[in-house]
Parts: C-alpha cells; structure tokens; sequence
C-alpha cells in the first residue's frame, strides 16, 4: 500500500466515524411525524369537546373532514384547567382519532366542571429516544413544546405532557452553567421526571422519550375557536398596533399597583428556602411585591433589609412615566405611594452635607439614590406635585458628591463612616446617575446637575470604552443612552448618537428574528444561543435605550430604520410573552397575573423589574411612534 492511499484511507476513516455517529444520531433522535389533522378537524374537535363542557348535545358520529380515520402513536390528551390546576384529564388511544374524540368529548359531558375551564389538547404525532449523554441529555428536550413519555418495566407507555412539566417546575431546573448568575438556567431535570412518571404508573422507568405535539387551546379572544399552542403560550403573537402596546403598557402598569404593599399587617403566603416555616411573610407598607410566581400564587420572601431598593425605585419610575404619558390618575397615586416609602428609607442617618439618600442598612448604593431621584423628577414634571421637591434636590446633591472630578462616580457609600467607598464598580449605576441628574435639571432647573450628567455621559462614552474588554463588546448600556437623550438639546454632541447607534448595532446582533431560529416565540428576544430561551427583561431595558436612540437619531436629522426595526420586534417579543387572560390558562390566580410577564418563555416567575422594564419600554414606545412625541417628530 502507497503512502497516499494509506493516507487517504486515514482521512476517510477520520472523517468517516463522526459521520457515521452524526448520521446515526439524527435518524434515531428526530421526529417523524404523523400528519396532524386538518384545520377544520380542529377546530370542530375543539368545538365538540367545549359543547360538552357546556352540556349540549353531542353527535354519535363524526364526519371525516381530515384526519379523524388516522391513527396517531399515542394517546388524545384533552385537559381541563382552571386557574392553573388540571381539574380533568382524558386520554383515549387515537386509533383512529374520531373514536377518541368522541369518548373524551363524553367524559367531559359527564362530569360537573366551571364554565370557566380552559380547555388543552394534545395529540402525540411521533417520538423519538432520550439517548443516556451525561450531562448533555437534558437539553436533548425542547422544553416547554414537547411532552415527555417514559417507558415502564412491564412495557406501558406514561406521559408527562408540557403543561404538567410547567406547573413541575422541572423545564429549567436542569442545571446553572454559570453559578454566579442564578436566574440563568439550563436544561430539563430529567430524573425529577422520571420519578414524576414513575410514581404515577407505579413502575420503574426505563427508557425516556420526547413526543412532538400537536397542541391546541380554546381561545376567550375568539370564543369556540381552538388557537396553536407554543410552550405554554399561544402561538401567534399579537400584531404590534399603538392600541395593543397602549394595552400592554397600562395592563404592565396595573400589576404593579397591585404589586404595593398597603397594609403592613397583612400576611403573603411565599416559597422558597428563605421563607421560614410560616411559609408566609410580612413586609413594609409601600414596598413593590418582588418576585411573583404565577403558577403557585406564591411571592418569594422579602422584609426591609432583604429588599432590591434600586429596583424598588426604577418601579416607581415606570409608574411616573405612565402617569406622565397617560395621565391615568392610579398611577399618580400609586407612584405618590412608592417614593413615600422611599423618602422614609431617606429619613434616616445616610446623609451628609447638603444631601440625603437612600438606604436600607450602613451602606447606600449610588442606583438607589439615583434611581429614587429618577422617579421624584419625573412625577414632580408629570404632576407639578412640589411634595418630594427637598428631598429631590437632596438626592440630586448626592449624585454630585459621588462624582469625580473626570465625570466617574464612586458606586457605594458607607453610611457609618459617612464617606464613599472608592473602589467598588457596579453595573448600570453611572448611567444611572446621569440620567437622573438630567432629570433632575428638567424637574427643578439647576445648571450644575445637567452639566454633571454630561460629565457622566463623557466619561461612560469615552475613558470606559478605552479599557480592554470594550474594545470587543459593550456593556449593559441602556441607561446611559438613556441620559444621552435626556441631556439634549443642551448636549448636541454628535459622540453621544454615534456610541448609542453602534450599541444599537451590537444587541441587534443578539435579537433573534424571523427565520434565525425554529421558535416563534424567541422573536424580538435577544440571546446567543437556542438551548437559552431569551429571557423578557434584556427586551424591555434594550427597547428603553433604543426608543432614546431613535428619537436622538431624529432630532441629529439621521433617523435609524434599524433601531426602529429593532423596537418593533422587541415589543412584539413583549406583547407576545406578556400575560393576559387569553394566554393564563396556567395562572393560579389570573386576576393577579394580568400584566406580569415571566423570566422567559419556561421560566415564568415574574420579578418586579421585568414588568418594570417592559412596561417602560412598551409606553416609551407607544409615545414615540403613536403618541404625543410622534405627533411633534413628524
């Protein structure tokens, strides 16, 4: 044998054995799917079984309108659910599909139910094997899409199907690739599931499977209409028109005022290790309730020392700014009730010459001052209310001892010993300061706060950016394109729209859009990869810089069709991922969870942020491009 052929021999075998592994790998791990029935069976299968719940009277027969002489690999599912628990769930073998309908269709007819009762159907179109990788195997699952089947020591098939694996809480509980961040997780717990399969067929597991769907729920937006199902949420999104971001916004808006604390007696039931063996807590009068989670109607612990003050003012904020575009007079008041809280926070021994700020134990951070003087500045200018002026002008003095003579600002400040803590550097905080200095400027006219958030803005767009790291990538930079709009037109520096476009460039990189990805609900959501699911706050805090950008770009006479490109696919992302009664089937209280919008698309705890973000960016956008600010820009 030649040296070439036996080179060449080599190389095809290098080549060959991965290959063969991948070609393996797909032909026994993807789907093969049975044809779904037609859209008329459907929709006349959803008709027949809401007949029952409603008591009329059922046919003995179906006629064939497509699909219903088929047979599927596994069972018909048709749940029932109201306010978040299953209250009814049939399974029939569909072989062929007409008779499993019909048999469903008559259980239901059988028992008493609410009205109410959303109704979800699920029909098995193909499976395909979980192959044993460690580690990797909990990502070999489309979390929150497919169901997942085990198969039991005497041969029987049971099934966990997505709702179940919802209100699990197993679909992002897989595993922390980064244990630092903890909101960030991976992957499905597939032994939580499998000892879930196993006590309900009282058998040993086995093999694992995931089953594709075909998922359907009745619509309350098109009464007797059944809607595509896409991971716990309907699969269309709304249309981006300023009426339904216009909804959007005062529906985000109103679960925060129902999110305020109003009586300090009262006792929130709450989950978690923090939570002690009351299971429910209390809590100061004027605090956003934190973290909601809508599936349990649970909240997460918190008390006055373990509580997130900046984001207890950037909420506060977001309610001014709707006041302020709305004029709605709840949110007035429920703004007025927030920054109370805040001025009493401010009452205390963190303060100094000629300034107060804000703190909740011996050291105050720079965000929380800030952001509290954000939202005073901005109900002082959407109410001409002069209550918090003092502590305004306080705070805004705050600001300014923080700075640094080159525009940079110390980030912590040590209440005891009453002097700023120099070298400690923390995310969002300068931008922060500088825009609501900026506002500060607007609220109560003091030269020296507006040429201080200039400062600021220099130091963010020009020193940072010269550190390594930044050479490559940016920061989270929304609040600092933020302040470059709210110092103009003082400010007309063309650096300031040139930094917030390339920063619009960068995460519109990361914004997944149609065709990029095979999950319609990942549009408009920013991320790097499919194995994450996008997670609703960076669309909210991202369309807040851009709307600041856009409206930069138009009074430099350069407006960007790319940054309003992007904020279009970004509120569709919200609007789509934002909860209301059509898409709250698995809500335990829907009253409550109208407004909240979840971590991610199976990850649906709600933090106060979230809906503080999205709602901010959802009313600054309506008012851009729909609002008072449109009509003056045109």
């Amino acid at each position: 044998m030649s040296k070439r052929t036996f080179t060449l021999l080599l190389l095809g075998s290098y080549l060959l054995v991965p290959l063969t592994g991948f070609v393996t790998g797909w032909l026994t791990s993807r789907h093969w799917p049975t044809e779904a029935p037609s859209e008329k069976t459907q929709q006349q299968m959803m008709g027949l079984f809401l007949d029952a719940l409603a008591k009329k009277p059922l046919p003995k027969s179906l006629p064939d309108t497509g699909g219903y002489e088929r047979n599927y690999p596994g069972p018909l599912f048709v749940t029932l659910l109201h306010k978040g628990k299953i209250l009814l769930r049939c399974s029939k073998p569909a072989s062929p599909l007409k008779e499993a309908v019909l048999f469903c269709a008559g259980e239901i007819a059988k028992q008493k139910l609410p009205p109410t009762c959303r109704v979800r159907v699920d029909l098995p179109l193909s499976r395909a094997p979980i192959h044993n990788v460690p580690v990797l195997r909990r990502i070999f699952v489309l979390p929150g899409i497919e169901a997942i089947a085990g198969r039991t020591e005497s041969g029987k098939l049971t099934y966990l199907l997505p709702d179940e694996l919802f209100l699990a809480h197993v679909l992002a509980s897989g595993g922390k690739p980064l244990k630092f961040v903890k909101e960030l997780k991976m992957g499905v717990n597939l032994d939580a599931v499998a000892q879930r399969l196993a006590n309900t067929s009282k058998e040993p597991i086995g093999e694992l499977y995931r089953v594709k769907l075909l998922s359907l729920v009745n619509s309350l937006e098109e009464p007797g209409r059944a809607r595509r199902v896409l991971r716990g949420n309907i699969e269309e999104a709304p249309k981006v028109t300023g009426k339904h971001v216009l909804e959007a916004a005062i529906r985000g808006g109103d679960y925060m005022l129902r999110s305020i604390v109003t009586d300090k007696t009262r006792k929130y039931h709450c989950k978690g290790v923090r939570c002690h063996k009351r299971n429910y807590f209390r809590t100061d009068k004027g605090q956003f309730l934190y973290m909601y989670h809508i599936m349990d109607d649970l909240l997460d612990y918190q008390s006055r020392w373990w509580y997130n003050l900046p984001r207890h003012a950037g909420t506060t904020y977001a309610l001014a700014n709707l006041y302020r575009i709305t004029k709605l007079p709840r949110f007035k008041e429920g703004a007025k009730n927030a920054i109370a809280y805040l001025a009493y926070l401010a009452s205390g021994k963190c303060k100094g010459p000629g300034f107060r700020c804000v703190a909740n134990g011996n050291r105050a951070s720079l965000g929380s001052s800030a952001l509290a003087l954000l939202a005073i500045a901005e109900y002082r200018l959407a109410t001409k209310d002069k209550t918090y002026d003092d502590l305004g002008r306080d705070l805004a003095n705050f600001c300014l001892y923080m700075q640094r003579p080159d525009g940079s600002f110390r980030h912590m400040y040590n209440v005891k010993k009453g002097v700023p803590i120099e070298d400690l550097q923390l995310l969002y905080y300068a931008g922060e300061a500088s825009l609501a200095l900026a506002k500060a400027y607007r609220a109560w006219g003091k030269r020296a706060w507006l040429d201080a958030a200039a400062k600021g803005i220099d130091d963010l767009v020009g020193p940072q950016m010269t550190q390594l790291p930044f050479r490559f990538a940016f920061g989270e930079e929304h609040w600092t394109c933020q302040a470059a709009r709210a110092v103009w037109p003082e400010y007309k520096k063309p650096r300031y729209l040139e930094f917030c476009l390339d920063f619009a460039d960068y995460i519109g990189r990361q914004q997944w859009r149609p065709g990029q990805s095979a999950f319609d609900d990942f549009i408009g959501g920013y991320g790097f990869t499919p194995i994450l699911p996008p997670h609703a706050n960076g669309s909210g805090s991202r369309t807040e810089a851009n709307v600041s950008t856009y409206e930069l770009s138009r009074f430099h006479s350069r407006p960007s069709k790319a940054v309003e490109r992007q904020i279009m696919y970004a509120l569709s992302h919200i609007l789509r991922h934002q909860r209301r009664p059509e898409n709250c089937w698995l809500c335990a209280n829907p009253e409550h969870a109208s407004g909240a919008i979840g971590t991610s698309p199976i990850q649906l705890e709600t933090r106060i942020d979230t809906v503080q973000h999205t709602t901010t960016g959802l009313i600054r956008a309506y008012n851009a491009f729909w609002g008072e600010k449109a009509k003056h820009t045109q």
